[in-house]
């Protein structure tokens, strides 16, 4: 099934330098390593989609590993700020169009 049925995702892939990050009905296009799990250094690689149940982190110089619950947990923490703050931009995009309405 394709990754994109599934509203919940945080991908990343240095190679490409971009990603996405997908959670409540709001999608972000990455174009930077998301600050998440900043201890592990550079990483080559991140996927954590939980509904496949596909959750895992390379590391630049190691080897592909599952993430710990912990690291799963930060995710989605950073997900769910993302999604906030995407909701709350558009919230006062669409208080500033309504009153440039209204000063007309």
């Amino acid at each position: 099934m394709s990754a994109a049925l599934y509203p919940t995702r945080l991908w990343w892939c240095a190679s490409s330098g971009r990603g996405i990050a997908r959670h409540e009905g709001v999608e972000v296009q990455l174009h930077h390593r998301p600050p998440v799990m900043l201890p592990l250094g550079p990483l080559a690689e991140l996927e954590y989609l939980p509904g496949l149940g596909v959750q895992y982190v390379q590391p630049r110089t190691g080897a592909r590993q599952d993430l710990l619950p912990h690291q799963a947990q930060e995710c989605l923490t950073y997900l769910r700020a993302v999604a906030l703050a995407a909701r709350t931009a558009a919230d006062v995009g669409a208080a500033l169009l309504r009153s440039e309405d209204g000063d007309r």
